[in-house]
């Protein structure tokens, strides 16, 4: 495993961050990970550029070529107007991708800004209607094994008002992103029903109110809950379980 020298180590856990387009779950990503990356090994699971961050430091685990054909594809499925069609492979990759990297670095806290069970259920139940037939409790339970063991799996979801969001998504550079067609009062809707769902379930969830908060903020609550089950699942000797 790749700890720098004199870093705790600790039973590895996966911190998903849920919440609709806008929400700025990227941006706490990027707050978060110096201060956290200082004391432990953490991998970002973003499917264009993953990364490996010690000592503070990132790594690019895959080139340059990578990230600009998997730009290229999604863009194609924006222009011909299929980008819901691109969510389900590109979310399949994602899985792949991040369970690969994950077995091979064996990073402490593996950061996900899409999660691998709120989303998912979510995200269908909003663009299928007939996903809705089926209640999401049961959803949950074929989703649950994607998201792993629940002992080691953080939820943070940032709730942000709709109009809010949709101004975020607004000033981003990217104008493809603010052309995404969403109806984020009803995503959001979506998203609550589901977070319930999985805390029934037994997902420890941690509801955080986003309204005008800066990432900065955000990250540190998410950074002190991290490292609290960070220190429970410490394994002495240095060991992992």
């Amino acid at each position: 495993m790749p700890v720098a020298h004199g870093h705790t180590r600790a039973v590895g856990i996966r911190v998903f961050l849920a919440g609709t387009e806008g929400s700025g779950k990227t941006s706490c990503i990027a707050a978060l990970l110096p201060g956290l990356a200082a004391d432990h090994v953490v991998l970002t699971t973003d499917p264009e550029a993953p990364e490996l961050w010690s000592d503070g430091r990132p790594r690019q685990l895959l080139g340059p070529r990578w990230t600009r054909t998997h730009r290229a594809v999604r863009a194609a499925f924006r222009r011909v107007g299929l980008h819901t069609l691109f969510l389900v492979p590109n979310f399949g990759l994602r899985l792949a991708l991040a369970r690969a990297l994950e077995a091979a670095h064996q990073p402490d806290v593996s950061l996900y800004d899409a999660d691998l069970l709120i989303h998912p259920v979510a995200y269908a139940r909003y663009h299928f209607a007939p996903a809705r037939w089926l209640p999401a409790r049961h959803w949950l339970r074929a989703a649950g094994w994607l998201a792993g063991d629940r002992r080691r799996t953080l939820i943070f979801f940032l709730a942000r008002p709709p109009s809010e969001a949709a101004a975020r998504i607004a000033g981003r550079d990217d104008p493809r992103d603010a052309s995404l067609d969403r109806d984020l009062g009803r995503l959001e809707r979506e998203l609550d029903e589901v977070v319930e769902a999985a805390r029934g379930c037994g997902y420890e969830i941690v509801r955080l109110d986003a309204a005008g908060r800066a990432p900065a903020e955000i990250a540190r609550s998410i950074d002190a809950v991290v490292r609290r089950h960070l220190g429970a699942t410490q394994v002495p000797g240095g060991r992992r379980e």
